[in-house]
């Protein structure tokens, strides 16, 4: 019997039990070994875990307090946070959705029934079937779904105007403009976000910032980056580690180069001359482009991503 094993062998009951429901305070070996003992025991078993740290695999506990893994920070996915924290009934909603379209409605519920996101739908039962022209019907989320359903919405439809908003403008008066001279300009990162299928992930968490810039000379810059990046333990770049460095630039992408536009496909193409990741030199990087005043939503074309085909989708906003 190793030592850690010794010492939890020496436990009495109720210390036992105690650990088992504060397993978040444990590494992966330790609650192993509270586990073991427990079952060893005939004591009663603690809850399983309800998930993993996609980065480090530690369990995670029902619960656990926070958001992120104790032992990496990992932000933890959205699964996992429902599972920890159930809808409260009482919790105020958010409009993510309004739509004068019929046909989206059913569209956007199943888009957010697979997802698992509760909603609540406005105006659909004032709805006359036979008109020819429908009022809009809103959809309404929790506020902790507001990110992951707007994702999963994005280009559906436009959101609810603010209030105060000017309504009196054309709605087509921003098509009139060609999608290159909506482009230029610098951009803020509102959120970073992959899709496979209905799962949504943000695989960098949301405490995140970034830049796209494009010119009217047709060259363009991007970066993105996570702030909880480990920082180099010697505070000096030149006697950091080769191991410190690799987890610096974890959590941080960077490309420059040239960009063309597609109007008849709402599309732009980046032309990458220099990127933070090698692969991507030289190489043409196509992004579906959706323009909602001072919104723009950039979604990739499939990309392989921790071993699965993902969608990227980067929303922007334009910077005052």
């Amino acid at each position: 019997m190793d030592d850690a094993a010794a010492i939890w062998a020496a436990k009495t009951d109720d210390e036992l039990l105690d650990a088992s429901g504060e397993l978040f305070e444990y590494t992966e070996a330790g609650e192993q070994i509270i586990r073991a003992e427990l079952q060893r025991r005939g004591l009663a078993a603690p809850d399983p875990p309800i998930g993993r740290c996609a980065r480090c695999g530690r369990s995670i506990a029902a619960n656990h307090p926070g958001d992120r893994c104790a032992e990496c920070g990992e932000p933890f996915p959205w699964q996992v946070m429902r599972m920890r924290r159930p809808p409260d009934p009482q919790a105020e909603l958010v409009a993510v959705l309004r739509t004068n379209d019929p046909g989206l409605i059913p569209l956007a519920k199943s888009t957010l029934d697979e997802a698992g996101v509760e909603y609540l739908v406005k105006g659909e039962g004032l709805q006359d079937p036979f008109a020819s022209r429908h009022d809009a019907v809103e959809f309404w989320v929790s506020d902790d779904d507001v990110p992951r359903a707007r994702t999963l919405l994005e280009g559906f439809s436009a959101p609810p105007a603010d209030p105060g908003a000017d309504s009196t403008a054309p709605p087509n008066a921003e098509r009139s403009r060609s999608l290159r001279e909506h482009l230029i300009g610098h951009w803020d990162l509102v959120s970073f976000a992959a899709l496979n299928g209905s799962d949504v992930e943000y695989p960098w968490g949301y405490d995140i910032a970034g830049v796209i810039v494009y010119d009217a000379a047709g060259h363009m810059a991007t970066q993105i980056m996570r702030h909880d990046r480990p920082r180099f333990a010697s505070g000096d770049m030149d006697n950091g580690s080769f191991a410190e460095l690799s987890a610096a630039l974890s959590g941080y992408t960077a490309y420059f180069g040239t960009y063309s536009v597609d109007d008849s496909a709402g599309a732009v193409i980046h032309q990458i001359k220099g990127s933070l990741f090698p692969n991507w030199v030289g190489t043409e990087q196509r992004r579906e482009a959706v323009l909602d005043g001072n919104r723009l939503t950039l979604t990739s074309q499939p990309i392989l991503f921790k071993g699965q085909m993902r969608v990227f989708r980067v929303v922007w906003t334009r910077a005052e």
